[in-house]
């Protein structure tokens, strides 16, 4: 277990989706942002874990226009929304 999260269950796209919409603090443009992002990796789910790395490949990836400081920002708001599952 991870954070108390059962690191097994894997997120689906339409919950990874629904989960996004759900996190009111999230602007538009951030949910669209992510779930470009993680659009592929999610055909076959994505387990906590494995949401955060991809968090950690977008807070050093240079060339997307997002601030280290807005990943941080992505990164709080969405791990602490799939914690509440």
């Amino acid at each position: 277990m991870l954070l108390g999260v059962d690191d097994t269950h894997r997120v689906n796209k339409k919950e990874f989706q629904g989960r996004l919409n759900e996190i009111s603090e999230l602007t538009e443009k951030e949910k669209e942002y992510l779930k470009a992002f993680f659009e592929n990796e999610l055909e076959n789910g994505l387990t906590l874990s494995e949401i955060k790395e991809g968090i950690y490949r977008l807070k050093h990836n240079d060339k997307d226009g997002i601030t280290e400081h807005e990943v941080e920002e992505l990164k709080k708001k969405l791990i602490e929304e799939l914690n509440q599952k």
